[in-house]
């Protein structure tokens, strides 16, 4: 793990002492661990995986993310501040996350971080374009017969859920439903900008 990321870290604590310490699921929640990892230590709290605690304002599995608001504000602050943001920008800014796994991209004059969206999704950002290298370990992904292969990212979906309805992407990336998608685009971009949904929030392109 990079120094960057080290910096994040308060400390590194295994799922057994935490649970000689007598530290609940619910407690690693309030300290903004991921929903995951709360799930896996209340299955197994006497296992040697690591909790990472991150410093403010940090969050993640490796305390890799942070908001770009002010680190006080509370998440619900976070989440309203963002939605509101959206109606006064006329450009195509959606990062509310930072992806710190690309330690050398470039932007130019365009300074916010890229979110995890902006990889490997078929548009370079970076000026050297980092985020678009190595996505052909992504897509060698295969998928059984009764499964959709999605375009971006390698995901696999069941087959039943592909082409049944623009209201229902469930690829990140939207191509379950890309016919269906053209159609809407203009009608989805103008909702998104106001509505937190699965298919504003989590769509890759």
């Amino acid at each position: 793990m990079s120094d960057i990321l080290n910096k994040n870290i308060v400390n590194k604590i295994s799922f057994k002492e935490l649970s000689e310490q007598s530290i609940t699921s619910e407690q690693l929640l309030n300290w903004s661990a991921p929903i995951d990892l709360a799930e896996r230590y209340e299955m197994n709290n006497h296992s040697s995986e690591l909790f990472y605690n991150c410093s403010s304002p940090w969050f993640g599995s490796k305390c890799q993310y942070r908001f770009v608001y002010n680190s006080f504000l509370s998440f619900d602050e976070i989440v309203e501040a963002s939605v509101n943001s959206r109606s006064g920008i006329v450009l195509n800014v959606s990062v509310t996350t930072c992806y710190r796994f690309l330690f050398d991209c470039n932007r130019g004059p365009w300074s916010l971080c890229l979110d995890w969206g902006q990889i490997c999704n078929g548009k370079v950002d970076c000026m050297n374009g980092e985020d678009e290298q190595w996505c052909e370990i992504l897509e060698m992904t295969t998928c059984a017969d009764d499964e959709y292969r999605c375009h971006y990212g390698g995901q696999c979906i069941p087959m039943v859920f592909a082409r049944d309805g623009y209201s229902t992407t469930d690829c990140l990336d939207g191509s379950d439903e890309v016919e269906l998608r053209s159609s809407s685009l203009s009608l989805a971009s103008i909702a998104c900008g106001q509505v937190i949904t699965f298919q504003c929030e989590e769509r890759i392109n």
